[in-house]
Protein backbone atom coordinates (compact mmCIF):
# COMPACT_ATOMS: atom_id res chain seq x y z
CA UNK A 1 0.00 0.00 0.00
CA UNK A 2 1.09 3.20 -0.84
CA UNK A 3 1.82 5.99 2.03
CA UNK A 4 0.30 9.49 1.49
CA UNK A 5 2.33 12.69 2.51
CA UNK A 6 0.64 15.73 2.60
CA UNK A 7 2.86 18.41 3.44
CA UNK A 8 5.65 16.65 5.98
CA UNK A 9 2.95 14.23 7.69
CA UNK A 10 2.28 11.14 6.67
CA UNK A 11 -1.94 10.55 6.71
CA UNK A 12 -2.60 7.23 8.21
CA UNK A 13 -4.94 4.84 6.48
CA UNK A 14 -6.39 1.62 7.94
CA UNK A 15 -4.07 -1.78 7.83
CA UNK A 16 -6.81 -4.41 5.82
CA UNK A 17 -4.42 -7.17 6.49
CA UNK A 18 -3.91 -6.79 10.26
CA UNK A 19 -7.79 -6.25 10.56
CA UNK A 20 -8.13 -9.63 8.70
CA UNK A 21 -5.69 -10.96 10.98
CA UNK A 22 -7.75 -9.68 13.90
CA UNK A 23 -11.01 -10.63 13.12
CA UNK A 24 -9.32 -14.67 12.36
CA UNK A 25 -7.79 -14.19 15.87
CA UNK A 26 -11.27 -13.34 17.02
CA UNK A 27 -13.21 -16.38 15.05
CA UNK A 28 -10.57 -18.45 16.47
CA UNK A 29 -10.83 -17.77 20.25
CA UNK A 30 -14.55 -17.97 19.71
CA UNK A 31 -14.35 -21.22 18.25
CA UNK A 32 -12.47 -22.62 21.28
CA UNK A 33 -14.19 -20.85 23.96
CA UNK A 34 -17.76 -21.85 23.10
CA UNK A 35 -17.54 -25.46 23.25
CA UNK A 36 -16.10 -24.83 26.55
CA UNK A 37 -18.61 -22.61 27.55
CA UNK A 38 -21.08 -24.93 26.53
CA UNK A 39 -19.61 -28.01 28.52
CA UNK A 40 -19.45 -25.73 31.60
CA UNK A 41 -22.77 -24.56 31.41
CA UNK A 42 -24.51 -28.41 30.84
CA UNK A 43 -22.21 -29.59 33.49
CA UNK A 44 -23.90 -26.56 36.00
CA UNK A 45 -27.12 -27.50 34.86
CA UNK A 46 -26.27 -31.41 35.34
CA UNK A 47 -24.55 -30.76 38.71
CA UNK A 48 -28.25 -28.84 39.70
CA UNK A 49 -30.16 -31.23 38.40
CA UNK A 50 -28.05 -34.06 40.56
CA UNK A 51 -28.34 -31.98 43.38
CA UNK A 52 -32.20 -31.82 43.27
CA UNK A 53 -32.09 -35.26 43.19
CA UNK A 54 -29.74 -35.84 46.54
CA UNK A 55 -32.34 -33.66 48.56
CA UNK A 56 -35.38 -35.34 47.84
CA UNK A 57 -33.28 -38.65 48.83
CA UNK A 58 -32.59 -37.17 51.93
CA UNK A 59 -35.85 -35.98 52.38
CA UNK A 60 -37.58 -39.62 51.51
CA UNK A 61 -35.11 -41.11 53.73
CA UNK A 62 -36.04 -38.72 56.77
CA UNK A 63 -39.87 -39.30 56.24
CA UNK A 64 -38.58 -43.09 56.14
CA UNK A 65 -36.64 -43.23 59.66
CA UNK A 66 -39.51 -40.86 61.09
CA UNK A 67 -42.02 -43.99 59.71
CA UNK A 68 -39.43 -46.61 61.34
CA UNK A 69 -39.32 -45.08 64.59
CA UNK A 70 -43.12 -45.22 64.72
CA UNK A 71 -43.65 -48.68 63.83
CA UNK A 72 -41.00 -49.63 66.55
CA UNK A 73 -43.23 -47.59 69.09
CA UNK A 74 -45.79 -49.26 67.65
CA UNK A 75 -44.43 -52.81 67.94
CA UNK A 76 -43.22 -52.87 71.33
CA UNK A 77 -46.72 -51.84 72.25
CA UNK A 78 -48.56 -54.40 70.54
CA UNK A 79 -45.95 -56.52 71.91
CA UNK A 80 -46.70 -55.15 75.49
CA UNK A 81 -48.52 -58.32 78.01
CA UNK A 82 -51.67 -56.24 78.65
CA UNK A 83 -52.22 -55.38 74.72
CA UNK A 84 -51.84 -59.97 73.99
CA UNK A 85 -54.03 -60.59 76.82
CA UNK A 86 -56.75 -58.37 75.25
CA UNK A 87 -56.27 -59.70 71.59
CA UNK A 88 -56.29 -63.24 73.00
CA UNK A 89 -59.42 -62.65 75.14
CA UNK A 90 -61.24 -60.40 72.81
CA UNK A 91 -60.31 -61.57 69.22
CA UNK A 92 -59.15 -65.56 69.69
CA UNK A 93 -61.69 -66.26 73.17
CA UNK A 94 -58.86 -67.81 74.95
CA UNK A 95 -59.52 -67.92 78.58
CA UNK A 96 -57.48 -66.99 81.40
CA UNK A 97 -55.00 -70.00 82.83
CA UNK A 98 -56.54 -72.24 85.98
CA UNK A 99 -53.88 -72.24 88.54
CA UNK A 100 -55.30 -75.79 89.67
CA UNK A 101 -54.70 -77.52 86.30
CA UNK A 102 -51.95 -79.44 85.72
CA UNK A 103 -49.15 -78.20 83.56
CA UNK A 104 -46.93 -80.20 81.28
CA UNK A 105 -44.25 -77.61 82.34
CA UNK A 106 -44.12 -78.03 86.18
CA UNK A 107 -43.57 -80.79 87.99
CA UNK A 108 -46.61 -82.96 89.54
CA UNK A 109 -48.38 -82.44 93.24
CA UNK A 110 -46.22 -83.74 95.99
CA UNK A 111 -48.99 -86.54 96.71
CA UNK A 112 -48.18 -87.75 92.76
CA UNK A 113 -44.71 -87.55 93.30
CA UNK A 114 -44.29 -89.60 96.48
CA UNK A 115 -46.59 -92.65 94.32
CA UNK A 116 -44.07 -92.23 91.43
CA UNK A 117 -41.02 -91.93 93.84
CA UNK A 118 -41.96 -95.30 95.62
CA UNK A 119 -42.84 -96.71 92.40
CA UNK A 120 -39.15 -96.43 91.64
CA UNK A 121 -37.75 -97.43 94.60
CA UNK A 122 -39.60 -100.71 94.28
CA UNK A 123 -36.53 -103.64 93.31
CA UNK A 124 -36.91 -104.80 89.83
CA UNK A 125 -36.58 -107.99 88.99
CA UNK A 126 -33.14 -108.42 86.15
CA UNK A 127 -34.91 -109.30 82.99
CA UNK A 128 -33.25 -112.00 81.89
CA UNK A 129 -31.70 -111.64 77.91
CA UNK A 130 -32.39 -114.12 75.67
CA UNK A 131 -29.64 -114.53 73.14
CA UNK A 132 -30.63 -115.71 69.72
CA UNK A 133 -29.65 -118.91 68.32
CA UNK A 134 -26.67 -118.50 66.14
CA UNK A 135 -27.13 -119.27 62.74
CA UNK A 136 -24.65 -121.63 61.11
CA UNK A 137 -23.31 -121.06 57.57
CA UNK A 138 -24.92 -123.58 55.39
CA UNK A 139 -28.68 -124.03 54.08
CA UNK A 140 -30.82 -120.88 54.56
CA UNK A 141 -34.47 -122.06 56.20
CA UNK A 142 -37.33 -120.84 54.42
CA UNK A 143 -39.35 -118.62 56.15
CA UNK A 144 -43.40 -118.87 56.21
CA UNK A 145 -45.33 -115.75 56.66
Amino acid sequence: MKQIVIGANPIRQPDKRGMRDALRLILFTAALALPFLGYVAFASVYQLAVEYQVSALVAKRQQLEKERDRLAVQKASLLSLPVVEEVAREKLNMVPEDSSEQRADQPPPAAKQAKAQAADAAPNAPAKAKTAPSKKPGKAKASRP
